[in-house]
């Protein structure tokens, strides 16, 4: 069996096109040509492993899921080719080393076998996809809600929209992303070629002001050029203010909380 290796490397991520109404699924499309996307499984699809996956894979797919400060890496080699052996999955640890638990030798092929990737309703991860573009398209069902922790004390939290609407405001309707915001968190948005930041700072901090959002940009401070597109110039600040977060569903977040450990409560919507 041709087990085929890919090197991780680089950062030209690409973000997943997400879409989709209540009672239908969850459409993503995953850029190929080696791009990255930042996506999550938006509610509970079968087992939450990369079995709701696998049958849109072509083979070569990495996966990149946080656990702890680190990654676990996998490679996907194909329908079948770790499972007809034996094996506990048809992914291998892309590092080339038994650096996640359950892995497998595989002697003949020189590889670690891994088991199934899982993953948690709402949390987000990476997928590389060196083959061409292509959709996929993921049905569930869960509960009327969904808690996600946002781990406090500045760690990063790999989170992601479970909702079953599109083109929603991060602060209200079904997301209500700043509920239990206290103010300094920022939200990391992917956008193909580099992220957006976007810091919260408290409630009416800058509406109450007259501006679009209560979301700074920290990417950029004037006298620099903006860096988000819509950002409103507050000179008395010396701030860019961001337009209103938009999330699509399934969109994927990394969200870096300074303050004590934090909850974001989504209200599905079937």
């Amino acid at each position: 069996m041709k087990i085929n290796k890919f090197i991780i490397a680089g950062t030209a991520l690409a973000l997943s096109v997400v879409t989709s109404q209540a009672n239908n699924p969850a459409l993503f499309n995953l850029p190929g040509g080696n791009a990255w996307s930042l996506i999550c499984i938006p509610w509970s699809a079968g087992q939450n492993t990369a079995l709701e996956l696998e049958s849109y894979f072509q083979g070569g797919e990495n996966l990149w899921i946080r656990h702890g400060s680190a990654y676990y890496e996998y490679t996907y080699q194909g329908y079948g080719a770790g499972t007809s052996m034996g094996y506990p999955s048809d992914f291998t640890d892309a590092t080339g080393t038994a650096s996640m638990p359950g892995d497998v030798w595989d002697p003949v092929d020189g590889v670690y076998w891994t088991v199934n990737p899982v993953f948690s309703p709402g949390q987000s991860f990476f997928i590389q996809n060196p083959n061409s573009t292509y959709n996929v398209a993921l049905y569930g069902s869960g509960p009327l809600t969904e808690t996600v922790n946002i781990t406090g004390g500045g760690a990063y939290n790999f989170v992601g929209n479970a909702t079953t609407v599109p083109n929603q405001n991060a602060e209200g309707g079904s997301l209500n992303l700043t509920a239990n915001f206290v103010g300094g968190e920022n939200v990391c948005v992917w956008t193909g070629s580099r992220y957006y930041i976007y810091t919260f700072e408290g409630v009416g901090a800058g509406t109450s002001l007259g501006y679009q959002s209560d979301w700074i940009d920290a990417s950029s401070t004037p006298p620099s050029l903006p860096v988000i597109p819509g950002d409103q110039t507050d000179t008395s600040n010396d701030v860019y203010w961001a337009p209103p977060l938009i999330l699509q569903v399934g969109e994927g977040l990394i969200i870096t909380n300074p303050n004590a450990n934090e909850t974001w409560v989504q209200n599905i919507v079937w």
